[in-house]
């Protein structure tokens, strides 16, 4: 009978030891799978996938990523060091793990010029981004400012930066659980003491293809050699409406496709690549390979998504941003334009 009972309780541990290590596997292949949707050509990553990868890290082993840091861009429009810390509207639901933006969202200086590097540096490696860091961005504005922070990174020349699709509405409505952060001092703490990456990226060299001046918009209107995207407002475009600019309308032989027009509204993401590239074609009546892409609204906000939907449907692997957009143009005294 001990016998017996030794031998039932060895196939059980047994039975107990192999069912768990199947599962393991089970799970890793799971992960697995949907790591591989962590595509290097893709600016995006799913809601489900993001949500795979925290469970399971170890498969970001697999495309070269060191480890995954997920960033909330919800942070306030005028944020600056007086604020409350955390940002309130983090402070009240987040990614589980999820680092606020320690600058403001625009990724500009007070004087309205781009954060300078040595900012971007030290805020980066703040939140532990190093140079094989998956760093994934996300809000809750249909990622605007996700796309803008995504775009800031591609010209600091960090090539892991992903936007989780769908946002945070879209990881709330797949029921993907929340996490609230309200001890300020202890999430601070956490920056200082455990965040700091061991091999933190550095801003060498600007890549400055990814943005373009007004000086070189007006060469470039001249020589044919780019095609913009302008992703505002029809009202906007035409001129019929939008901000006191002093000049209303578009830039000669832009292409207006509103940035709204790019999402699906029941899942909150990003349209399919195929989609996208179609809309974009038949507005722009022609090949879209034939000239550089700039993409602008007028702030470069919608601009960027704009961009980072170019990126995505493959239009073009390297989106020019003009920065400063028709906020500048649109004021500007010597500068074509067109109702």
């Amino acid at each position: 009978m001990a016998s017996a009972l030794f031998l039932s309780r060895s196939f059980s541990s047994a039975w107990r030891s192999a069912s768990a290590s199947a599962l393991h596997r089970t799970r890793y292949a799971v992960v697995l799978a949907g790591a591989r949707a962590l595509s290097h050509s893709s600016p995006l990553v799913s809601a489900d996938t993001v949500h795979k990868l925290l469970r399971t890290p170890e498969a970001l082993e697999e495309h070269g990523f060191s480890e995954m840091v997920v960033v909330d861009c919800c942070t306030t429009e005028n944020w600056s060091e007086g604020c409350a810390w955390p940002p309130p509207v983090f402070a009240a639901a987040h990614v589980p793990g999820a680092l606020p933006l320690p600058f403001d969202r625009k990724c500009k200086t007070e004087t309205n010029d781009l954060l300078p590097p040595s900012t971007v540096d030290g805020a980066l490696s703040l939140m532990g981004i190093g140079d094989k860091s998956l760093v994934v961005l996300y809000d809750a504005e249909h990622n605007l400012w996700a796309s803008r922070v995504w775009w800031m990174m591609r010209y600091y020349g960090h090539a892991g930066a992903r936007v989780m699709n769908g946002g945070l509405a879209r990881w709330y409505q797949l029921g993907y659980p929340l996490e609230k952060s309200e001890a300020a001092k202890s999430f601070i703490a956490t920056y200082a003491d455990q965040k700091r990456a061991a091999d933190p990226f550095q801003c060498s060299e600007v890549d400055g293809s990814w943005a373009i001046s007004l000086a070189e918009m007006r060469e470039s209107l001249g020589l044919n050699t780019h095609l913009v995207w302008d992703a505002r407002s029809p009202a906007e475009f035409d001129g019929s409406g939008g901000p006191p600019n002093a000049n209303k309308g578009h830039i000669p032989g832009a292409v207006n496709v509103e940035w709204t027009q790019l999402l699906n509204p029941e899942t909150f993401e990003m349209l399919p690549r195929e989609k996208i590239r179609q809309m974009f074609a038949d507005a722009a009546g022609g090949d879209l390979k034939e000239r550089a892409l700039v993409t602008l609204c007028q702030k470069g906000i919608r601009g960027a998504f704009a961009a980072l939907a170019a990126y995505h449907a493959g239009i073009t692997d390297k989106p020019v941003l003009y920065e400063r957009s028709m906020e500048e143009w649109g004021n500007a005294t010597d500068v074509p334009m067109e109702r």
